[in-house]
C-alpha cells in the first residue's frame, strides 16, 4: 500500500492526536527471547539461531481479537 503523505497524512496524524489513548502491538518471534524487537540485531544473533525461536513461538490465534476487545473497552480507538 501507498505510504500517506500532503493531506492524507496530515489528516491521519491529526486523528492521532485527537484520539490521544492508543495501543501499537509489536508481536512476534522476538517474544520468546524476551528482550526486545532488536534483540537479533543488537545480540549480532545469526540467522540460524534466531530461527530456531520461531519453533517456540505458538501465539493463540485469538489473542489479537482479546487485546483489541481490551483496548477498546478501556476507551482506544
Amino acid at each position: 500500500s501507498r505510504v500517506p503523505a500532503g493531506a492524507q497524512l496530515d489528516q491521519r496524524v491529526q486523528w492521532w492526536r485527537q484520539a490521544r489513548f492508543g495501543m501499537f502491538i509489536h508481536f512476534g518471534v522476538y517474544a520468546i527471547p524476551g528482550r526486545g524487537e532488536w534483540v537479533m540485531f543488537n545480540e549480532s544473533t545469526p540467522h540460524r539461531e534466531y530461527a530456531k525461536f520461531a519453533d517456540q513461538f505458538k501465539p493463540e490465534p485469538d489473542a489479537p481479537l482479546e487485546w483489541a476487545a481490551t483496548a477498546q473497552a478501556a476507551g482506544m480507538r
